[in-house]
């Protein structure tokens, strides 16, 4: 499960790992030519599986000469690596400067990274367009944004995920309520049950499940929305503080005119999952920050 790969680390830690593994994973490639045809797959098993794994898989590629035909190019983990490093390296100057514009600035920049990230991996991706966003859980919505999609009386909700601001700059402002349990079964698709149950969630909106306990008519009012919207599909991601953590401070969405988010199927979708984890982490600290801030 993503974000659950042991002990608990910060978002630094988590840098320190990718360049680790990235800048052996191409000393490797230098004497194994199916060491970089499988770079990317050695990244994620990494970051996925620890570094036993990885080293157990670098062995059987280097005793093999089979490949998986599903390895993606082994250029998209240099560009994946310098998305991040760019992300990083803006986030880490905004902290230490404690500037409010620089860290709201910071936020835009890593949604960028995200969905740069994406689009390296898509295919095709000149006709690919992405939106990416973050929401906040906060105790109580803004006089200016009532909350959409109420199953209770607003009295009967402790706490709301606000849309914050988008990558560009544009879009709309929303806040959706939070169920107190995961075991209640009313969780809203996406976003809200990403938050509760802390696991990324995709939705195709020509095909939205809801939980059994979801009313008819919200489930009406949910769908009604999403075919409104320019996009297919939506991958909400928890941004946690901390490696390992079970805590989420709110949500990022990843928006795409695909299904799938890329078209590709929910396999490549958690690879893209996986992908932007370290980004995730930035964003939730540079987002902590400034809510600290305001």
């Amino acid at each position: 499960m993503l974000y659950r790969w042991g002990i608990r680390r910060n978002y630094l830690n988590i840098i320190i790992d990718f360049f680790y593994i990235y800048l052996e994973i191409k000393e490797l490639s230098k004497t194994c030519v199916n060491i970089k045809k499988s770079s990317y797959d050695l990244y994620m098993t990494y970051m996925y599986h620890g570094y036993n794994k990885y080293r157990e898989r670098v062995s059987s590629i280097m005793s093999s000469q089979n490949v998986s035909k599903e390895e993606i190019i082994p250029e998209i983990l240099d560009k994946v690596g310098k998305s991040i490093a760019t992300a990083y390296a803006y986030a880490r100057g905004a902290l230490n400067r404690h500037d409010l514009e620089e860290i709201q600035g910071g936020t835009k920049k890593v949604m960028g990274a995200m969905a740069d990230v994406v689009r390296l991996i898509a295919p095709n991706s000149d006709q690919l367009n992405i939106n990416v966003n973050f929401m906040l859980k906060v105790p109580e919505p803004p006089s200016d944004v009532p909350p959409e999609f109420m199953i209770h009386k607003k009295e009967s909700y402790s706490s709301f995920l606000l849309l914050i601001r988008y990558d560009n700059g544009n879009g709309f402002r929303i806040c959706l309520p939070l169920e107190s349990s995961t075991k209640t079964n009313y969780s809203l698709p996406n976003a809200p049950a990403c938050f509760a149950e802390g696991e990324p969630k995709l939705l195709n909106k020509n095909k939205i499940k809801f939980q059994n306990k979801v009313p008819k008519d919200v489930q009406e009012q949910v769908r009604k929305f999403f075919s409104e919207s320019k996009y297919e599909s939506v991958l909400s991601l928890p941004l946690c503080l901390a490696q390992g953590s079970n805590e989420s401070i709110g949500v990022v969405n990843i928006e795409s005119n695909r299904i799938d988010i890329i078209g590709n199927g929910s396999k490549q979708t958690l690879r893209i999952a996986n992908s932007l984890a370290p980004l995730c982490l930035i964003l939730a600290t540079l987002a902590e920050a400034e809510r600290k801030m305001l």
